[in-house]
Order: structure tokens, then C-alpha cells, then sequence
């Protein structure tokens, strides 16, 4: 338990925790169905013409794809949740 006392430091890039490593993203409304908005993460990076196009995918396929955890019947919890490992004498912090 030699690491658990001298932890190695973390790099700069995750100072911020996750949030460093994560990029920028644009919201895309993809609804079809009046008064019902469904929207999509897409890259900011994304090109105009390749927003256009994912939009017209996900509108296309939109009885595809599901929206709520509920729409996903039969779905195994196994493989939706998963389970942080401790130390047995450490009290999680929320």
C-alpha cells in the first residue's frame, strides 16, 4: 500500500478533474414529432454540412434509437450500471 501513501500526482491536464479531457459540444435538435424536442451532443468541431447530415440520420432512424431508460425492455442491468470498488473501511463522500 506504498502508492496509497505517496499517491503519484496527477498530471496538469486533469487539475479540473474530467472536465479537462472533455470537448466542447453543440446542442441539435433532431425532433420530429411537434412540441416533443429531442436533441442530440454533437461535436462543436463539426462542420456545418456535417451537422445537416447527422441531423437528416437521426431524423431518419428516429423510431430506431430510444430516449428513456423505460423504452429499453429486456435491457440487462449488468450491463447499464456499474459498481465503484472501496476500501472496506473508507465512508463514500457524495
Amino acid at each position: 500500500m506504498d502508492w496509497f501513501k505517496n499517491p503519484i500526482p496527477a498530471p496538469i491536464a486533469f487539475e479540473e478533474g474530467n472536465m479537462a479531457n472533455i470537448s466542447p459540444t453543440i446542442k441539435v435538435d433532431i425532433s420530429v414529432v411537434p412540441d416533443h424536442v429531442e436533441q442530440i451532443l454533437l461535436g462543436a468541431s463539426c462542420l456545418a454540412k456535417e451537422i445537416v447530415q447527422y441531423k437528416a440520420l437521426f431524423q431518419e432512424f428516429c423510431d430506431i434509437f430510444t430516449w428513456k431508460y423505460t423504452e429499453m425492455q429486456g435491457m440487462d442491468p449488468a450491463i447499464v450500471e456499474h459498481h465503484i470498488e472501496r476500501w472496506p473501511d473508507v465512508s463514500p463522500i457524495h
